[in-house]
Protein backbone atom coordinates (compact mmCIF):
# COMPACT_ATOMS: atom_id res chain seq x y z
CA UNK A 1 0.00 0.00 0.00
CA UNK A 2 2.64 2.38 0.88
CA UNK A 3 4.73 2.09 -1.98
CA UNK A 4 1.54 2.47 -4.03
CA UNK A 5 0.32 5.74 -2.35
CA UNK A 6 3.73 7.17 -2.91
CA UNK A 7 3.83 6.11 -6.73
CA UNK A 8 0.37 8.11 -6.96
CA UNK A 9 1.52 11.27 -4.34
CA UNK A 10 4.33 11.31 -7.81
CA UNK A 11 1.48 10.83 -10.34
CA UNK A 12 -0.26 13.71 -8.85
CA UNK A 13 2.81 16.23 -9.40
CA UNK A 14 3.03 15.00 -13.12
CA UNK A 15 -0.53 15.62 -13.31
CA UNK A 16 -0.45 18.86 -11.61
CA UNK A 17 2.35 20.02 -13.79
CA UNK A 18 -0.02 19.35 -16.94
CA UNK A 19 -2.86 19.97 -15.44
CA UNK A 20 -4.87 17.11 -15.89
CA UNK A 21 -6.43 16.29 -12.99
CA UNK A 22 -10.02 15.02 -12.76
CA UNK A 23 -12.91 16.80 -11.04
CA UNK A 24 -13.80 14.08 -9.11
CA UNK A 25 -11.49 11.37 -7.22
CA UNK A 26 -12.07 9.02 -5.07
CA UNK A 27 -9.04 7.30 -2.98
CA UNK A 28 -9.80 4.35 -0.08
CA UNK A 29 -7.16 3.38 2.22
CA UNK A 30 -6.93 0.65 5.11
CA UNK A 31 -4.63 0.27 7.91
CA UNK A 32 -2.20 3.57 8.01
CA UNK A 33 1.58 3.35 8.73
CA UNK A 34 3.66 6.44 9.65
CA UNK A 35 4.84 6.61 6.50
CA UNK A 36 1.24 6.33 4.47
CA UNK A 37 -0.41 8.87 7.19
CA UNK A 38 2.56 11.61 5.79
CA UNK A 39 1.69 10.66 2.42
CA UNK A 40 -2.20 11.10 3.04
CA UNK A 41 -1.56 14.53 4.51
CA UNK A 42 0.51 15.45 1.49
CA UNK A 43 -2.12 14.48 -0.99
CA UNK A 44 -4.45 16.68 1.18
CA UNK A 45 -2.12 19.67 0.89
CA UNK A 46 -1.86 19.43 -2.94
CA UNK A 47 -5.45 19.09 -3.66
CA UNK A 48 -6.54 21.59 -1.31
CA UNK A 49 -4.20 24.16 -3.23
CA UNK A 50 -6.24 23.07 -6.19
CA UNK A 51 -9.13 24.01 -5.28
CA UNK A 52 -10.29 20.68 -4.44
CA UNK A 53 -13.21 19.82 -1.64
CA UNK A 54 -12.98 17.16 0.57
CA UNK A 55 -16.63 15.33 0.98
CA UNK A 56 -17.83 12.00 2.11
CA UNK A 57 -18.93 9.77 -0.30
CA UNK A 58 -22.37 10.31 -0.02
CA UNK A 59 -21.96 13.53 -0.92
CA UNK A 60 -19.41 13.00 -3.75
CA UNK A 61 -21.86 10.32 -5.35
CA UNK A 62 -24.73 13.29 -5.16
CA UNK A 63 -22.25 15.58 -7.07
CA UNK A 64 -20.99 13.01 -9.98
CA UNK A 65 -22.31 14.40 -12.72
CA UNK A 66 -22.03 18.48 -11.54
CA UNK A 67 -18.99 19.50 -13.15
CA UNK A 68 -18.41 22.66 -11.51
CA UNK A 69 -17.25 20.94 -8.26
CA UNK A 70 -13.95 19.49 -7.81
CA UNK A 71 -14.44 16.76 -5.41
CA UNK A 72 -12.26 14.06 -3.43
CA UNK A 73 -13.48 11.24 -1.28
CA UNK A 74 -11.30 9.40 0.95
CA UNK A 75 -12.40 6.19 2.43
CA UNK A 76 -10.93 4.02 5.00
CA UNK A 77 -12.35 0.50 5.18
CA UNK A 78 -12.04 -2.13 8.19
CA UNK A 79 -11.78 -0.79 11.59
CA UNK A 80 -8.42 0.61 12.19
CA UNK A 81 -7.22 2.05 15.58
CA UNK A 82 -4.54 4.44 13.54
CA UNK A 83 -7.23 6.17 11.77
CA UNK A 84 -6.76 8.69 15.31
CA UNK A 85 -4.35 9.86 13.76
CA UNK A 86 -5.64 11.51 11.06
CA UNK A 87 -8.90 13.33 12.97
CA UNK A 88 -6.86 16.23 13.84
CA UNK A 89 -5.47 16.93 10.51
CA UNK A 90 -8.79 16.40 8.90
CA UNK A 91 -10.48 18.97 11.19
CA UNK A 92 -8.06 21.40 10.84
CA UNK A 93 -7.74 21.53 6.98
CA UNK A 94 -11.51 21.07 6.64
CA UNK A 95 -11.29 17.38 5.50
CA UNK A 96 -15.01 15.41 5.72
CA UNK A 97 -13.90 11.36 5.19
CA UNK A 98 -16.24 8.07 5.21
CA UNK A 99 -14.95 5.80 7.60
CA UNK A 100 -16.62 1.91 6.26
CA UNK A 101 -15.85 -0.31 9.61
CA UNK A 102 -17.27 -4.09 10.18
CA UNK A 103 -19.07 -4.68 13.06
CA UNK A 104 -17.76 -7.67 14.45
CA UNK A 105 -15.07 -5.27 16.32
CA UNK A 106 -17.41 -4.20 18.84
CA UNK A 107 -18.85 -7.69 20.01
CA UNK A 108 -17.26 -10.13 22.11
CA UNK A 109 -16.95 -12.80 19.20
CA UNK A 110 -13.49 -14.92 18.32
CA UNK A 111 -11.76 -12.39 15.93
CA UNK A 112 -8.78 -14.14 14.66
CA UNK A 113 -10.41 -15.12 11.48
CA UNK A 114 -11.56 -11.41 11.05
CA UNK A 115 -7.64 -10.61 11.83
CA UNK A 116 -6.63 -12.65 8.83
CA UNK A 117 -9.29 -11.13 6.38
CA UNK A 118 -8.24 -7.48 6.76
CA UNK A 119 -4.44 -8.56 7.41
CA UNK A 120 -4.12 -7.67 10.70
CA UNK A 121 -2.75 -9.42 13.99
CA UNK A 122 -3.42 -7.65 16.48
CA UNK A 123 -6.80 -6.70 18.45
CA UNK A 124 -5.03 -3.82 19.33
CA UNK A 125 -4.67 -2.71 15.57
CA UNK A 126 -8.55 -2.50 15.61
CA UNK A 127 -10.97 0.32 16.79
CA UNK A 128 -12.38 0.60 20.02
CA UNK A 129 -16.16 1.39 21.19
CA UNK A 130 -15.25 4.40 22.42
CA UNK A 131 -13.37 5.37 18.72
CA UNK A 132 -16.53 4.48 17.17
CA UNK A 133 -18.37 6.73 19.17
CA UNK A 134 -15.73 9.53 18.62
CA UNK A 135 -16.25 8.53 15.37
CA UNK A 136 -20.10 8.96 15.40
CA UNK A 137 -20.34 12.42 16.90
CA UNK A 138 -17.93 13.50 14.51
CA UNK A 139 -18.66 15.51 11.05
CA UNK A 140 -17.33 12.03 9.03
CA UNK A 141 -19.56 9.38 7.50
CA UNK A 142 -19.70 6.18 8.89
CA UNK A 143 -20.59 3.43 6.16
CA UNK A 144 -21.60 -0.24 6.35
CA UNK A 145 -18.58 -2.88 5.59
CA UNK A 146 -20.85 -5.97 6.50
CA UNK A 147 -19.96 -7.41 10.08
CA UNK A 148 -17.98 -10.06 9.05
CA UNK A 149 -16.09 -9.09 6.09
CA UNK A 150 -16.25 -12.13 4.24
CA UNK A 151 -16.48 -12.51 0.75
CA UNK A 152 -19.85 -11.80 -0.45
CA UNK A 153 -20.28 -14.35 -3.26
CA UNK A 154 -19.58 -16.59 -0.59
CA UNK A 155 -22.59 -16.54 1.68
CA UNK A 156 -26.30 -17.70 0.39
CA UNK A 157 -28.76 -14.59 0.10
CA UNK A 158 -29.88 -15.33 3.50
CA UNK A 159 -26.64 -15.63 5.23
CA UNK A 160 -25.94 -12.05 3.49
CA UNK A 161 -29.70 -10.87 4.30
CA UNK A 162 -28.37 -11.75 8.29
CA UNK A 163 -24.88 -10.55 8.27
CA UNK A 164 -26.09 -7.04 6.66
CA UNK A 165 -28.73 -6.34 9.27
CA UNK A 166 -26.56 -7.78 12.04
CA UNK A 167 -24.20 -4.60 10.84
CA UNK A 168 -26.74 -2.38 10.94
CA UNK A 169 -27.99 -3.76 14.15
CA UNK A 170 -24.93 -3.41 16.10
CA UNK A 171 -24.45 0.17 14.34
CA UNK A 172 -27.93 1.31 15.73
CA UNK A 173 -27.01 0.70 19.29
CA UNK A 174 -24.21 3.62 18.59
CA UNK A 175 -27.04 5.92 17.16
CA UNK A 176 -25.64 5.07 13.55
CA UNK A 177 -27.60 4.85 10.85
CA UNK A 178 -25.30 4.24 7.38
CA UNK A 179 -26.74 5.49 4.26
CA UNK A 180 -23.41 3.69 2.32
CA UNK A 181 -21.80 0.44 1.60
CA UNK A 182 -17.98 -0.88 0.59
CA UNK A 183 -17.73 -4.12 -0.25
CA UNK A 184 -15.47 -6.26 1.50
CA UNK A 185 -11.90 -6.72 -0.46
CA UNK A 186 -13.18 -3.92 -2.75
CA UNK A 187 -14.09 -5.29 -6.04
CA UNK A 188 -17.41 -6.05 -7.41
CA UNK A 189 -16.08 -9.67 -8.86
CA UNK A 190 -16.93 -10.03 -4.73
CA UNK A 191 -20.47 -9.66 -4.65
CA UNK A 192 -23.30 -11.10 -7.37
CA UNK A 193 -25.80 -9.01 -8.64
CA UNK A 194 -28.69 -10.48 -6.50
CA UNK A 195 -26.68 -9.39 -3.62
CA UNK A 196 -26.24 -5.90 -5.07
CA UNK A 197 -29.86 -5.73 -5.19
CA UNK A 198 -30.26 -6.30 -2.02
CA UNK A 199 -28.03 -3.78 -0.55
CA UNK A 200 -30.17 -1.09 -2.52
CA UNK A 201 -33.01 -2.11 -0.16
CA UNK A 202 -30.65 -0.77 2.93
CA UNK A 203 -28.45 1.78 1.67
CA UNK A 204 -28.31 4.71 -0.86
CA UNK A 205 -24.54 4.34 -2.44
CA UNK A 206 -22.40 1.12 -3.22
Amino acid sequence: MKKKLQRFVRLINIFLFKKELPEKISLYFHNIDDVTLESIKQLIRIFKYQGYKFVSISEFNNHLNDDSKKLVALSFDDGFATWKNLLDFFEEHEVIVTFFINSIIFTNEEKSSYLRKIGSYKLEDLISTDDLQLLANSSHEIGAHTHNHDICKSLSIDEFKKDIELNLEIFKKFGIKPSSFAIPFGMRRYIDKNQVLILKEYFKVI
